[in-house]
């Protein structure tokens, strides 16, 4: 995906640079008529659905592997996966994925079991296992 975002990044690049020609232009229709404009867009509007395809599927890949991701959003997925490995960062996302599940206290050291180079808090008695009931 890095390098998808570096397409990406050269896209808006792009369509910033027609804005700001059209901020200048200050009038709709000369700046529509312009040949940069109408050569460009195109372009940039089927580059853009290349990468909604290929987001889409990367998407679909992750939920294939996880079924609970079927179940979220794809912008909540994609903060998701972004911020994974910051457990603090996507902890309001956690009752998104698993309903039951409205915080979690994320423990290292001693209490914490070993997962590849991370480290995945063990379940604890902190653990909130249902969402308070009193303000629903």
């Amino acid at each position: 995906m890095p390098a998808e975002a570096r397409k990406f990044a050269r896209i808006d690049e792009k369509f910033i640079r027609l804005m700001r020609t059209g901020q200048d232009t200050r009038l709709v229709v000369p700046c529509c008529e312009t040949d940069s404009i109408r050569a460009v867009l195109p372009g940039l509007l089927r580059e853009l659905e290349q990468h909604h395809r290929k987001l889409q599927g990367y998407l679909e890949h992750k939920r294939r592997m996880f079924p609970r991701f079927y179940f979220v959003s794809n912008s909540t997925l994609l903060a998701y996966l972004s911020q994974g490995s910051d457990p603090m960062a996507v902890q309001h996302l956690y009752d998104k994925v698993f309903p039951a599940v409205s915080r979690v206290i994320h423990t290292t050291g001693a209490d914490a079991v070993p997962h590849g180079n991370n480290s995945v808090a063990a379940p604890s008695a902190q653990t909130a296992a249902h969402k308070s009931t009193s303000g629903s």
